[in-house]
Order: structure tokens, then C-alpha cells, then sequence
């Protein structure tokens, strides 16, 4: 789930976004929610990527307890279908992408 981020005001500066951003990952971290990353989009939005979709209810509680202002959220639900046409299109790819991986996942 991405969770979109109000900005502090209209005009606001990348230090004051990214305070926010900071606010934010602090507030879930006190309430033990998982993330993937967050950051901001050089329009000057910002985002937070949750790491669990069912975490998105108690997400928006910490960060409306830490006073972000959230400005709208998207959840992507893999459906196991999707999945399976998802992996078979990379296994079709051949080798070449497995190698990669692994020369990437060696340090090569």
C-alpha cells in the first residue's frame, strides 16, 4: 500500500517535506508497522510504502495520531492468477534474467 502525503502547506519546502516524511516513518515505527520506503517525488509529493496491505488500517491511525496529514492511499492486491501470468512471462524471458539476478545477488 503507497500512503500519499499532504503537504504541510502549498508551498512547501523539501526540508519541510521531508520533516514530514520523518514524522511519519517515526510514527510507524512506534507502532510496529513495516515498511518498504518512503520519499519524496521531485513535484514535492511524498510517499510511504507500506511492506503489508492489512497494516494500512492502523498505519493511518499512528500517522493521524502524529498529526501527517495523509493526502489519498493505494492498495495493490495481487490476485493469484495475475501471479502465476506474472511468473510465466518471466520464466519466458529465458536465462537471461536469472543470470543477471545472480550475477547481482554474487556482487559480481
Amino acid at each position: 500500500m503507497e500512503i500519499f502525503l499532504q503537504p504541510p502547506n502549498p508551498e512547501a519546502l523539501s526540508f519541510e517535506v521531508d520533516f514530514q516524511i520523518q514524522q511519519a516513518i517515526v510514527a510507524l515505527q512506534h507502532s510496529s508497522i513495516a515498511i518498504h520506503g518512503a520519499g519524496r517525488f521531485g513535484d514535492g509529493r511524498a510517499a510511504i510504502v507500506l511492506k503489508h496491505n492489512a497494516d494500512a488500517g492502523a498505519a493511518l491511525e499512528a500517522l493521524e495520531r502524529a498529526h501527517v496529514k495523509v493526502s489519498h492511499f493505494v492498495t495493490h492486491v495481487r490476485i493469484p492468477a495475475e501471479e502465476k501470468a506474472w511468473q510465466r512471462a518471466i520464466r519466458s524471458r529465458g536465462n537471461q534474467w536469472s543470470e543477471l539476478a545472480e550475477r547481482e545477488w554474487d556482487g559480481a
